[in-house]
């Protein structure tokens, strides 16, 4: 169900003559996902690039405030260039405004973004803010596009290898077409609860408990084996960071229950990154009640050098979410 579709624009000294389009480059609106409710914006990049403006950005308030008040998961569907120029203070403010309720709405309610073309300055505070961030294949998510950025050889090289979307790939939990990207998107809300204070849908188990684990039985120890050996037929869900080929993170479910699962891959062993990523994950689990599950096979923190100047950080933040 939209809502808003009737807003416009407010004209200001700044903005009076310009073009003023109907829904203001957001629709918002409300609806079900497997009978579970769901709010939901998509910005339109029809209308100015889909840039964020005053009025744009109160759509998006309100329905945060709709979402917090009956207790539902927020998707934002983003393709915007960013900050409407013409608004000056006011979509600057309003940027302000709807990044204070999206932190207010954190570990209150899951919020989920997908990423679709561009999606620059401003709005990748909107995705990293999300719990939870998808990518379409060709999209690019950047705070300054690559033609204005500068780089510093002797910092880059103590960083991960450069790409033109770092921040994509860091924030990252899957890619693909948009149908897949969507399907995800509509998969993961039926792992999760409605709120912190609900507990995570169940499915009834038609797994036999007492089945043979084969790849356990011929010595496999890759956690994506085990994982899905262990948990019930088909109900893994996997979520992939491009920087950290060294984990596993995935929702899965036994006997019917929603369960996170982390575990170590790839060289398995502990850097920064994964160390964060993990952190993040088991976090999220924690403030809305899912159990977790650690595959643990590492052969300990990296010894890379150029690891040393964020490991300590990291590693305390991995330790600070385990013992709360």
């Amino acid at each position: 169900m939209e809502m808003g579709e009737k807003i416009l624009a407010r004209n200001t000294d700044f903005t009076q003559g310009g073009k003023r389009e109907y829904s203001d480059g957001v629709i918002t609106g409300y609806g079900t996902v497997d009978g579970r409710p769901i709010y939901i914006y998509s910005q339109d990049p029809q209308v100015l690039g889909g840039s964020l403006s005053e009025m744009h950005a109160e759509k998006i308030l309100r329905l945060y405030e709709m979402a917090l008040r009956s207790g539902a998961p927020m998707i934002g569907l983003l393709d915007s260039v960013g900050l409407r120029i013409r608004e000056g203070a006011d979509a600057l403010n309003a940027y302000g405004k709807l990044y204070r309720a999206q932190t207010k709405a954190k570990g209150r309610i899951p919020q989920i973004a997908g990423v679709f073309n561009n999606c620059g300055g401003g709005s990748v505070l909107m995705a990293g803010l999300c719990d939870f961030v998808f990518m379409e294949n060709q999209a690019s998510l950047f705070v300054n596009p690559p033609a204005t950025r500068t780089t510093d050889a002797r910092r880059c090289d103590m960083l991960a290898e450069l790409s033109d979307q770092p921040a994509g790939r860091r924030l990252s939990d899957g890619k693909g077409t948009e149908d897949e990207i969507l399907g995800k998107i509509r998969r993961l809300i039926t792992y999760l609860p409605l709120t912190s204070e609900d507990l995570s849908p169940e499915e009834e188990p038609i797994d036999d408990l007492n089945r043979p684990a084969r790849a356990l039985q011929d010595g496999n120890t890759d956690p994506s084996s085990v994982i899905l050996e262990i948990a019930d037929q088909d109900s893994v869900l996997e979520l992939r960071r491009e920087n950290c080929s060294e984990i596993l993170l995935c929702f899965a479910r036994f006997n019917g229950k929603t369960v996170g699962v982390a575990g170590n891959a790839g060289e398995r062993t502990l850097t920064a990154e994964v160390c964060e990523t993990m952190a993040d994950f088991v976090d999220f689990c924690s403030a809305f009640g899912i159990p977790v599950l650690t595959l643990t096979d590492t052969q300990g923190f990296s010894t890379d050098s150029c690891q040393e100047d964020q490991m300590p950080t990291a590693a305390a933040y991995l330790l600070s979410v385990w013992a709360s």
